[in-house]
């Protein structure tokens, strides 16, 4: 996510060059540690989660995601813990 993020922010102050002082902007290292402090605060460690399911199911699912805007990741993040939550673990 942070390196298109980080993509768009350099091609953005390249589009607007000679259009704000160069004392004005941010520089590319203080863009990339906000970033990067935005990214980490909130992020707990991770486990990597493999599952076969069915070839529709996977396509429904990621439609599904798509048109609510939310990456595939959040929405199993979400399953999850509503199912742990249910399940009183």
């Amino acid at each position: 996510m942070s390196k298109n993020l980080l993509k768009d922010v350099q091609k953005r102050r390249e589009e607007s060059d000679g259009e704000e002082e160069a004392e004005d902007r941010p520089t590319g290292d203080s863009v990339r540690d906000a970033l990067l402090d935005a990214e980490t605060k909130d992020e707990q460690p991770t486990k990597r989660l493999n599952a076969e399911i069915p070839s529709k199911l996977h396509e429904r699912f990621k439609t599904a995601c798509k048109a609510e805007g939310q990456s595939m990741t959040d929405a199993l993040t979400q399953l999850v813990e509503t199912y742990v939550e249910l399940k009183g673990k």
